[in-house]
């Protein structure tokens, strides 16, 4: 069997190398509307109680982890909107695809004044 060659994950200085935690998380924009695809002549069915997935949000990413097949996985956290004006939803350390991130400025040293905006 040909072996395969290995690329660890990379982000910042490991806390906790069981979990691959980092201390150093790296500001980033999450690009909402390539998280998920509606499928071809799959009908729209607004929800004013939904997420809405358009625009980008701010995100802080822990570390980049690559995939078997080549490709690379962000590990970030970053808040979602609801359509209908709630407190956004947070969630924390979810895979993200790299074609999904962007870098973004330091600008905010505390994420819990962020709020989710389009671009």
């Amino acid at each position: 069997m040909e072996e395969i060659g290995r690329t660890e994950g990379v982000g910042g200085e490991l806390v906790d190398r069981l979990h691959g935690l980092s201390r150093a998380r790296r500001p980033v924009w999450v690009l909402l509307d390539r998280l998920v695809h509606r499928g071809p002549g799959q009908p729209q069915h607004l929800n004013a109680a939904g997420i809405d997935l358009s625009g980008r949000a701010p995100g802080l990413m822990a570390r980049w982890v690559p995939t078997y097949q080549g490709d690379w996985l962000g590990v970030v956290t970053y808040p979602i909107r609801f359509a209908d004006g709630r407190p956004p939803l947070w969630v924390h350390d979810q895979l993200v695809p790299s074609y999904a991130l962007e870098e973004r400025p330091t600008t905010d040293d505390f994420p819990g004044t962020w709020i989710a905006t389009p671009p």
